[in-house]
């Protein structure tokens, strides 16, 4: 006798779909979990942009760093009369990065212009910081062509580093740990899915912006100048100089070497003995430094600043930092680049108008008297 086989219950169906929508669901809020929580960690106040796609972050709306940096859909300040207005673009080292606002290069060269132009009757002189922590030659370019034109500056100064050779690929938040991609190209070596999805998923989840960070440090780990391109410096030249020459203002350059290069013999010391980090930093400031040259920028030229000070770096307060000067190296900073601006103003060729010193009287215990006695 033959037997038919007995059919399955259509409940046992209904459960694997129920316990595959389940686990479906439970993947998906974790997911969404990590996301929001590397969004969370991303710090809230930088924002990734596709459009346009050369800007690849900027301070979300209204949560700008008061006085410096590019926030977007800020709305122009107007100009007040008889006032020249001078806009600086760059990187970290413009926008000032361990240092108060108003002790960035930018501001201290700013306030001096503004004495001067002031006592030679030739009117206020302001300006805004519009430099990013972060930001490499593509994006300043794209910052002065897309977000510039309603700001009415009298002076573009870009403010031109040594990584500005370099795409900035990464950015780490507080941690410091984990890096987050932001680049608008991903490397050959760093590409994971065919087609331009990482980077499309790159705009849009947090998650693939850390995956896509974690490859790429370990690039840029084995070969620190795997992206080394003086192109892209010449390029962001050209571009700012049309936008300039169709604004009918003048375009300048100031080039800001690592400060710890002021000098060369102490200067392994900053990069833990690394005396090979110090010959790279030279030779791109270098290349810098020539290409300025042949696009016949006028630039201003940091580095003899520094050195004519005998000193071997200018570290910030808090710890040592080979990128990042402190106030005393963004004064020099300043100093370097205050006769050119001189000259892009129309002003006389002197020394820096210093505002007088603050001279507090000192008082004694007697000046206070105790409130038990008359």
């Amino acid at each position: 006798m033959v037997s038919t086989p007995r059919a399955r219950p259509a409940t046992s169906w209904t459960r694997r779909l129920l316990a595959l929508a389940l686990g479906s669901a439970v993947a998906a809020a974790g997911l969404l979990a990590a996301e929001w929580q590397i969004r969370k960690d991303e710090g809230g106040v930088t924002v990734f942009v596709a459009d346009p796609v050369g800007l690849k972050f900027a301070y979300a709306p209204g949560q700008g760093e008061r006085g410096r940096g590019w926030e977007l859909q800020r709305p122009p300040v107007p100009k007040v009369k008889d006032t020249r207005r001078v806009v600086f673009v760059g990187d970290s080292v413009t926008f000032g990065l361990k240092v108060r606002p108003f002790e960035a290069w930018p501001d201290v060269a700013t306030d001096w212009l503004n004495r001067q132009s002031q006592a030679e009757g030739q009117g206020r002189i302001e300006s805004y910081n519009f430099a990013m922590s972060g930001y490499d030659a593509e994006q300043s370019a794209t910052l002065v062509q897309t977000g510039l034109q309603d700001w009415a500056p009298d002076l573009l100064v870009w403010g031109v580093y040594v990584n500005d050779l370099q795409r900035t690929w990464l950015l780490y938040r507080e941690s410091k740990t984990w890096p987050l991609f932001v680049s608008t190209t991903v490397p050959a070596s760093v590409a994971f899915l065919p087609g331009g999805w990482d980077h499309r998923l790159a705009l849009k989840s947090a998650i693939w912006r850390r995956f896509l960070g974690a490859r790429t440090a370990r690039v840029i780990e084995a070969n620190p100048e795997f992206s080394d391109d003086i192109g892209l410096v010449r390029s962001a030249l050209q571009q700012m100089k049309a936008w300039a020459a169709n604004q009918g203002i003048p375009f300048a350059a100031v080039a800001l070497p690592p400060h710890v290069l002021a000098d060369p013999a102490a200067c392994p010391d900053s990069y833990g003995g690394d005396a090979a980090r110090c010959d790279l930093e030279t030779r791109r400031y270098q290349q810098i430094l020539d290409e300025l040259s042949a696009q016949a920028v006028p630039h201003a030229d940091a580095l003899p600043t520094l050195r004519a000070t005998g000193q071997a770096a200018f570290q910030p307060r808090n710890g040592t930092d080979p990128d990042h000067p402190g106030p005393d190296g963004h004064r020099l900073f300043a100093k370097a680049a205050y006769p050119l601006l001189q000259h892009q103003l129309g002003l006389s060729e002197q020394a820096p108008v210093e505002p007088p010193p603050v001279v507090r009287e000192r008082k004694s215990s007697r000046d206070y008297p105790r409130p038990d006695k008359p």
